[in-house]
């Protein structure tokens, strides 16, 4: 007996059948067609929203506080800030060279995004310089 392929017409009753489809997304109606080059998409307005992966800039109230804690294997750390609350921050907050630096008791800047939902967040994390408190930029904690 013959080696049976996918697709191939197997006894008399189906040797009339000229295709067989081979998988699930092929038809036997469709097999002929060749313009698919129809665009999906035909008008030009532009698209609304924001790209896939782009996250609109968010701004907040601009602090000062002292790392409480550090767990840069789950990459976030807190900040604990002078009203004694502790800011959760993660990796992507902070420059990468500064998170891997950062240790308990370090002082730094950040903006603080009060979210209804997730909480207390900080972002643009930032070692604080001492030339800042001396000039008078930041309050002391």
């Amino acid at each position: 007996m013959p080696a049976v392929q996918l697709g191939m017409a197997i006894g008399p009753e189906m040797s009339r059948m000229e295709h067989v489809p081979t998988n699930w997304n092929e038809s036997t109606e469709d097999h002929d067609r060749t313009d698919r080059t129809t665009p999906h998409r035909t008008s030009r307005r532009p698209l609304r929203g924001r790209a896939k992966g782009a996250k609109p800039e968010e701004r907040g109230r601009r602090m000062t506080g002292r790392i409480a804690r550090m767990l840069y294997g789950q990459s976030y750390g807190l900040i604990r800030v002078s009203d004694g609350r502790e800011v959760f921050f993660h990796r992507k907050d902070a420059p990468d060279a500064l998170f891997n630096s950062l240790e308990v008791k370090d002082s730094v800047v950040f903006e603080l995004i009060e979210d209804p939902i997730a909480g207390p967040r900080a972002v643009r994390v930032a070692r604080r310089d001492r030339n800042q408190r001396r000039q008078g930029l930041l309050s002391p904690d």
